[in-house]
Order: structure tokens, then C-alpha cells, then sequence
């Protein structure tokens, strides 16, 4: 990529854990994923950071959490409702939270890169057209 002035934009976690830390301790479920996640981004940073200057740890972690873990619909299919969402939302957290330090107090200071992760964004609009509705949208498009 760079070759072709292209800059890489590296996702770290695009819905694809493992199946072995599935089959380990339940993935996203297990509280060891944070530090596993941490090992992970440790070794991109280390091999890849010379290269890559943007970097997000997770891609959609609603759609992780809640399609993966609470509702099953997309793999692994595990459907443990809204404790599934509220365990993969907190060990996710966690696990960006540790990756975000390492990177910030390690690796940034000499590569110079940056750091985020990627939300998913949804628009929404009132049901109706009353003066509350479209306050709600004058706030949410001033954000």
C-alpha cells in the first residue's frame, strides 16, 4: 500500500475472534479476552508499526456485542440476550482501554501514530414532525 501512496488504516478486531479463545473461555464472554486482545495489538504495533500510523482496535462493537453475543444473529451465534450484550460490552471496552494504553505510553511517542475505534452510526428521525421531535434532531446534528 504504501508503495502506491496508499496509508493503511489497520483494524485490529473486524469480527472475527478466534475459535480457539471461544472454545477456551467463551470469547468476547470471558473476561481473559482483554488480556489477550492486549498480547495481540502488542505484537501489530511491534511488527507493524513502523508502517502503519492509524490504527482502530474494534469495528462496530454494538454490532459485535449485540449481533454476535446478545441476539446470535451473526458467528458465532451465541444468543445470551442482554447479559451476553452487557459482558462483550464491558470486556471490549476493557480490551481497547489496555490496547489504547500500551499503544499511548509505548509505542506512539516513537511511531507517531494514532489511535481510535470504529464505531457504527445509525441516523435516526422523529416519528412525527412535533417542535420536540425536531428539537431532538437540531441537538443531534450540532453534536
Amino acid at each position: 500500500m504504501l508503495a502506491n501512496g496508499i496509508e493503511p488504516y489497520a483494524t485490529m478486531f473486524h469480527w472475527d475472534l478466534p475459535q480457539a479463545l471461544q472454545d477456551s473461555y467463551g470469547g468476547m464472554l470471558g473476561e481473559e479476552v482483554a488480556d489477550d486482545f492486549l498480547n495481540y495489538a502488542n505484537a501489530l504495533y511491534a511488527n507493524f508499526g513502523d508502517r502503519v500510523k492509524n490504527w482502530m482496535t474494534f469495528n462496530e462493537p454494538w454490532v459485535t456485542c449485540v449481533l454476535q453475543w446478545g441476539q446470535g444473529v451473526f458467528a458465532p451465534g451465541i444468543n445470551n440476550g442482554v447479559k451476553g450484550q452487557y459482558a462483550c460490552g464491558h470486556n471490549l471496552l476493557v480490551a481497547h482501554g489496555k490496547a489504547a494504553q500500551l499503544y499511548r505510553d509505548v509505542y506512539q511517542p516513537v511511531q507517531k501514530g494514532r489511535l481510535g475505534i470504529a464505531l457504527n452510526i445509525e441516523w435516526g428521525e422523529p416519528g412525527t414532525s412535533s417542535e420536540a421531535g425536531e428539537y431532538l434532531v437540531s441537538l443531534f446534528l450540532s453534536c
